[in-house]
């Protein structure tokens, strides 16, 4: 089935519309969390991996019955998806809600799995559920809010998130996501502002009820510093921005993107020479990443270094000959050195391969007035002899 925006949007509407008519109904639910003795929340244990063997024991000798089995699967489900055991937490909430098909927990814990893994129609579902049971807690807000943002819909995220906020000022994460979707709306002095409370706790409150990711990946005190580093940077107040990006590598200096994230920095401050060299980090620490390798021969364009953007071009396609974005580059690089047919050649490869870098192309073309024609998937005569123009014109 493919997946509709605008239904989600108004089904979500519906569901949180409906609940107040449904209030006070009586149906028995778990809103109240049930303390299973020996199993332990993994909210209240440093160590995930400690939850499971004890849970697992009370699950399977049978002692456990009605809300405090479905508790204790659920404390298990936790754990799995903590420790990235997704097909075993899955199995555990869906047991949890079949013994107990109105736990908000275990929904919105299944709704997050559904997220992790990109079955978004899955977590709307578990998240009517959750709404028609309690609309006013703040996990249900919480997972409200990352539907919207999930569907493009920034304002109505960032009022979800306030609604979880207000219930919970501790959540954290939640803070994190609504700065996000302060920054997609330019609201960066608020995202500043959410940015910097986070920081004010140590990166283990931080990181307190967030999967940390194994391996170089960020944790959420990393996204958060990289995100602060953004916003000023949005902000122009740039030395501040770099003190962020700066301590970002020290601390993550295996992590391909936080150089990424400096690049940026010395992109919008005119410094190409040093976003090249954080794109050779890159490569080294991911030989096989084209963008690092495309967005390195665009700084070598910008320098006019054009053999080494041809070099960096030439690998890139290499490693995958099917993305247009390679020969969109290698186009622009030999326009500039006046090689037109070559030019030429890139151009129509690239768009043969993604119609998608055709818009802008075009509305390149009809700005230095070299195509009047309509907005085209596909390269006709029209196209073709503006781009010979343009590419001719050394000013285009």
């Amino acid at each position: 089935m493919r997946f509709d925006p605008a239904c989600v949007l108004v089904r979500l509407f519906v569901a949180t519309v409906a609940v107040c008519f449904c209030a006070g109904s009586g149906s028995a639910h778990l809103t109240d969390e049930i303390v299973v003795e020996g199993c332990t929340d993994i909210d209240l244990h440093p160590d995930p991996v400690a939850v499971i063997e004890p849970c697992t024991k009370l699950i399977e000798d049978g002692t456990l019955k009605g809300n405090q089995l479905a508790a204790a699967l659920r404390h298990r489900g936790d754990a799995y998806f903590r420790t990235k055991q997704y097909r075993k937490a899955y199995a555990a909430y869906d047991k949890a809600l079949e013994i107990q098909p109105l736990y908000p927990r275990a929904l919105w814990n299944r709704a997050n799995l559904n997220s992790v893994h990109g079955r978004i129609e899955a977590k709307v579902r578990d998240l009517e559920r959750a709404l028609s049971i309690d609309p006013s807690h703040p996990l249900t807000l919480e997972a409200v809010g990352s539907v919207f943002s999930y569907v493009g819909e920034p304002k109505r995220a960032i009022d979800y998130y306030s609604q979880a906020l207000r219930a919970d000022p501790s959540m954290l994460r939640v803070m994190f996501n609504r700065a996000l979707s302060y920054m997609v709306v330019n609201e960066n002095s608020l995202a500043l502002a959410d940015l910097e409370h986070i920081l004010k706790f140590s990166r283990d409150e931080i990181n307190r009820n967030f999967i940390v990711p194994r391996g170089n990946s960020l944790d959420l005190y990393g996204k958060v510093l990289a995100q602060r580093g953004n916003v000023l940077r949005k902000m122009q107040r740039y030395d501040l921005a770099q003190q962020d990006l700066d301590r970002l590598v020290s601390l993550y200096p295996k992590n391909p993107a936080v150089y990424e994230h400096r690049a940026n920095l010395w992109i919008v401050t005119k410094r190409p020479d040093k976003a090249a060299a954080e794109f050779t980090r890159m490569i080294e620490l991911d030989p096989r990443d084209t963008d690092s390798y495309q967005w390195r021969a665009r700084m070598y364009y910008t320098m006019k270094q054009f053999d080494k953007a041809l070099q960096d071009v030439a690998v890139a396609i290499t490693i995958n000959p099917a993305e247009g974005e390679s020969y969109w580059i290698r186009a622009g690089v030999y326009n500039k050195m006046r090689q037109r047919d070559l030019a030429l050649e890139s151009y129509e490869y690239a768009f043969a391969l993604d119609a998608s870098l055709l818009p802008n192309h075009l509305n390149h073309l009809k700005h230095r007035g070299y195509y009047s024609g309509p907005q085209l998937t596909f390269v006709d005569d029209q196209i073709r002899n503006g781009t010979i123009a343009c590419i001719v014109d050394p000013h285009c």
